[in-house]
């Protein structure tokens, strides 16, 4: 063994039983942020909590859609208003068909 390089003659499977000191929990570690960065939230969504989901749309819609977008500021706001007019026309018609569904396949009980 030599006293000015330890390491000399030993080898990496005998390194590998003791740990590397950079490693040791007691070194501070710049933490990292994870994931993708999040987008400024704009003044509709700080006012509810909200769900990010992906909706597929077909480029023709998706070419009609931007004008509707430019009149409503975003896609969000306007995808977000057309639901809502939706659900206040057919919400009765979707929550009574979610019901005759549950009791046809929970055999009417």
């Amino acid at each position: 063994m030599n006293l000015k390089d330890p390491q000399e003659g030993v080898s990496d499977n005998q390194m590998s039983m003791f740990p590397d000191i950079s490693d040791s929990p007691d070194s501070p570690k710049p933490k990292k942020k994870r994931g993708r960065p999040k987008k400024a939230r704009t003044a509709a969504t700080e006012k509810q909590k909200t769900k990010m989901i992906n909706v597929a749309v077909d480029l023709d819609t998706f070419e009609q859609m931007q004008a509707a977008k430019a009149f409503f500021g975003d896609a969000t706001k306007y995808i977000n208003t057309l639901i809502k007019e939706d659900l206040k026309a057919n919400g009765e018609k979707y929550r009574q068909y979610l019901l005759d569904l549950a009791a046809r396949i929970g055999g009417g009980k």
